[in-house]
């Protein structure tokens, strides 16, 4: 696009180890960033800026279209809310606070005949840290070692505040701390930790909320929204409790499964729903493709702009593939396949273990039917069409 006469811009999370290219103008978090005034680096130089990060990450970009409105311009806005630890902005601390949320059905799965589920760590009841997770200051309880180094993390958070901020913060937290001195069993902790996660994950999706909104009402006040494509969505799903998870990287549904909503009224009809196979891999050349401009040879995906203007697509891919390389927080590298019934995953590495489900019949992914003699020939079919996926896709570690 900048080859094509774009004004582009990257802005807010990178988290890769290299300096963005491509780009006219870039300022991006150090690896994870930070949510309180946070350090940025702006083309190459260090920075910082005081207030919340996803507020300073919106003011950036404005600032960025208003001195390149006049011309086309391409803007990556890249929020780093809501991850982990989910520290909210100081004025919604107070939020949620009068929602109770109840356990997902799944939540206390003993993940029996799913070997890769029984070794990971990223479960609410044993692995979200009191300290850096919960927000509660507490000298004395045991550190898990997969959380080793949270609560010096936190502690390094705490002190990105000023004096009002945390003022601020110790006021509302201090009820939760009086909550949590009372608890008595290791259930009432566990519904403590999973309503702290659910109040402060919500609370940073608020703020993320409010911010989209300021870009699209700046786009609609400057008379841009007309002719300005808006792609809107996560890097990947998230866990609150299914599973009796937090987090992500499993292959199931509720990480796997990524939100993506795009807003262009000179191309979309208004409030259109499409159920297809789409990819992260899609977006470039569906932007390409809008801006008229060639979709390089090498790009493996594939432009949704057939598929939107028909509200549909026969000839649209039928399955998608998935790996997941890594080893972090206990789980296990793994690849699969998902088609509109079926999803079959392979666990590798420290274990070979094969899962399959019927998402039709058990949408919560719950009953493990690899080794049952009656789906022998849909394994076979799904594993044919994953190593042609993969092949396509040029992953030649299976």
């Amino acid at each position: 696009m900048q080859r094509n006469g774009y004004k582009t811009a990257l802005i807010g999370k990178w988290h890769l180890w290299s300096d963005p290219t491509g780009f006219d103008y870039w300022n991006i978090l150090p690896a994870q960033g930070h949510y309180y005034n946070p350090p940025f680096i702006k083309m190459g130089k260090d920075t910082a800026y005081k207030g919340y990060v996803t507020d300073v990450i919106t003011d950036l970009s404005l600032q960025w279209i208003e001195q390149n409105k006049d011309n086309p311009f391409c803007l990556m806005l890249f929020h780093k809310a809501p991850h982990r630890n989910w520290m909210p902005p100081i004025h919604y601390l107070d939020s949620f606070q009068n929602v109770q949320y109840g356990l997902p059905s799944n939540f206390y799965d003993d993940y029996e005949g799913r070997e890769a589920l029984q070794r990971q760590h990223i479960t609410v009841a044993e692995n979200l840290d009191i300290r850096y997770d919960s927000k509660i200051p507490c000298a004395n309880c045991p550190v898990t070692k997969i959380n080793d180094w949270a609560p010096a993390e936190f502690q390094r958070e705490i002190e990105r505040l000023t004096p009002h901020e945390k003022e601020v913060w110790d006021k509302n937290y201090y009820k939760d701390s009086i909550t949590f001195s009372k608890l008595k069993t290791k259930d009432q902790l566990v519904r403590f930790q999973f309503q702290r996660y659910m109040e402060d994950y919500l609370r940073c999706v608020k703020s993320v909320d409010d911010n989209v909104g300021r870009v699209l009402d700046y786009l609609k006040k400057q008379k841009l929204d007309s002719n300005t494509i808006v792609v809107y969505m996560s890097d990947q799903g998230f866990y609150l409790g299914e599973h009796g998870l937090y987090d992500k990287r499993f292959m199931y549904e509720e990480s796997f499964r990524t939100p993506m909503l795009i807003r262009y009224p000179s191309g979309i009809q208004k409030h259109s729903r499409i159920s297809a196979f789409t990819l992260n891999l899609d977006i470039a050349p569906t932007l390409l493709s809008w801006a008229s401009i060639p979709i390089p040879k090498d790009m493996q995906g594939v432009s949704m702009k057939p598929l939107i203007e028909k509200g549909g697509d026969a000839s649209w891919r039928k399955e998608i593939y998935y790996h997941y390389y890594e080893l972090s927080f206990g789980l296990t590298k793994h690849y699969g396949i998902r088609t509109d019934r079926y999803k079959l995953i392979h666990f590798y590495g420290d274990i070979d273990s094969w899962e399959l489900y019927d998402l039709k019949k058990d949408p919560h992914e719950m009953h493990n039917l690899y080794n049952n003699a009656a789906m022998t020939s849909t394994v076979s079919d799904l594993k044919n069409r994953l190593y042609k996926l993969a092949a396509y896709y040029k992953d030649n570690t299976l």
